[in-house]
């Protein structure tokens, strides 16, 4: 990730990569950003 190799500290994107995690964690990965409704649910 870019991000670590520039030693950038991003939060709002560090949030978005750990929600992304999750959800592919939960099998949704292949549904976009769509799925980000079903982290908070």
């Amino acid at each position: 990730m870019k991000r670590k190799k520039m030693e950038l500290d991003l939060p709002g994107l560090a949030l978005a990569e750990k929600m992304y995690q999750t959800l592919a964690d939960r099998g949704l990965s292949e549904k976009g950003t769509q799925a980000l409704i079903k982290y908070y649910q």
